[in-house]
C-alpha cells in the first residue's frame, strides 16, 4: 500500500525534528565535545543540531570533524568558554550559528554557512586550511573578532560597529577567482573590515583596510565608503567609484599603486598618507564629478 502523503499548508510552521536529532550540552561528566554523558540524551551525530546553551561547563579544543552536524548553535545562556586561540574545538556542520557575548568561542572547521548574531572580540572563528567555509556572515552590531587563516570564500558584514580582522592566508575554492584571498568581501556602512589577505571582489558601504601584500579584483565603492590600502599589491580588475575614498596609503617601495581599470562616476582619491604615486594604468573613464587629493609631490599617471 502506498505510503500517504503529508502535505504543510502552513508556511510560518516551524519545522518539526524527529525525537534525537537535537542535543543540548550539559558538561556534567567533563569538557569533552563528543562525550554522551555531557549531553542530553547522547552526542552530537551526523545530521544533529547541536546546542550550547544555559551551561558554565567550558568546552575542550580537539578535532571532531568526522561527525557532520546538520547546525551547531551557541545560545546567550552560555558563559563557559570553547578551545583556546591555539587549540581551537574543530567540528564539521553545515551551519555554525553564534549569539553569545560573554564567552571565549575558538573555533574552526568545515561550515557552508557561518552566522554570527552577536559576538565579542573573544570569538576567532574560520574554516580550516584544507575544508572550505562558503559564507561567514555578521548581522549583529558592535561585534568585534578575528578570522582563523584558511577557506573563506564570502564574507558578509551587515549591521553597524562591526570590526572584523582577517589574517593573511585566507582562501577560496572559486576555480574561476583570480585573485587570492576571500572570493568575496562585502561590507555595511558603519562597519570595519581589515585584512592582509586579498579579494576578488569587494563592495563596499562602509571601511575595508587592505594591507601587507593584498591584492583587490573587481571593487566596487557606494557613497560614504573608505577603502584603505596599506599594501604592496594593486587593485588588479576593476574600480567602480558611486562615492566614498580611495585612501592609498602604500609605503614606499619604488613601484606606485596601480589600478588597472576605472569607472569614476563619484568620490576622490586621498594619497595625503601614502609614498608611492597612483597609476592608471589601462581604462580610466571619468563619468562624473571626481576630486584627487594628492600628498605634494605625488602624481597620478593616466596610461
Amino acid at each position: 500500500m502506498p505510503l500517504p502523503v503529508l502535505k504543510n499548508t502552513n508556511s510560518n510552521t516551524i519545522p518539526i525534528h524527529i525525537a534525537g536529532d537535537r542535543t543540548i550540552w550539559t558538561g556534567n561528566n567533563n569538557s569533552t565535545f563528543n562525550n554522551g554523558r555531557n549531553w542530553t540524551g547522547e552526542s552530537p551525530r551526523n545530521d544533529s543540531i547541536a546546542y550550547i546553551v544555559n551551561s558554565n561547563v567550558d568546552i575542550n579544543g580537539g578535532d571532531f570533524q568526522s561527525t557532520a552536524l546538520k547546525q551547531l548553535r551557541i545560545g546567550p545562556s552560555y558563559t563557559g568558554n570553547i578551545g583556546t586561540d591555539s587549540a581551537p574545538l574543530k567540528v564539521m556542520a553545515e551551519t555554525l550559528v553564534i549569539d553569545n557575548r560573554s564567552s571565549s568561542i575558538n573555533i574552526r572547521g568545515s561550515f557552508r554557512d557561518i552566522h554570527i548574531i552577536n559576538g565579542s572580540n573573544r570569538i576567532r572563528v574560520g574554516g580550516s586550511q584544507t575544508r572550505s567555509l562558503q559564507r561567514l556572515m555578521i548581522h549583529g552590531s558592535n561585534s568585534n573578532f578575528e578570522i582563523y587563516s584558511g577557506q573563506c570564500n564570502r564574507l558578509i558584514v551587515s549591521g553597524n560597529g562591526n570590526k572584523i580582522t582577517a589574517p593573511a592566508g585566507i582562501t577560496n575554492d572559486n576555480l574561476l577567482a583570480s585573485i587570492n584571498g576571500f572570493d568575496e568581501i562585502r561590507c555595511a556602512g558603519g562597519s570595519t573590515v581589515s585584512t592582509s589577505s586579498g579579494a576578488n571582489k569587494v563592495t563596499a558601504s562602509g571601511e575595508v583596510r587592505f594591507t601587507d601584500s593584498a591584492v583587490l579584483g573587481n571593487t566596487k565603492m557606494l557613497p560614504g565608503s573608505r577603502i584603505i590600502t596599506e599594501t604592496t599589491g594593486s587593485l588588479a580588475l576593476r574600480l567602480t567609484m558611486f562615492g566614498g575614498t580611495l585612501d592609498v596609503r602604500n609605503s614606499s617601495t619604488g613601484e606606485p599603486f596601480v589600478i588597472n581599470n576605472a569607472d569614476l562616476f563619484g568620490g576622490r582619491m586621498f594619497s595625503q598618507f601614502g609614498e608611492t604615486g597612483i597609476t592608471l594604468s589601462n581604462n580610466a573613464n571619468v563619468l562624473g564629478p571626481f576630486d584627487f587629493q594628492l600628498k605634494s609631490g605625488s602624481t597620478v599617471a593616466v596610461s
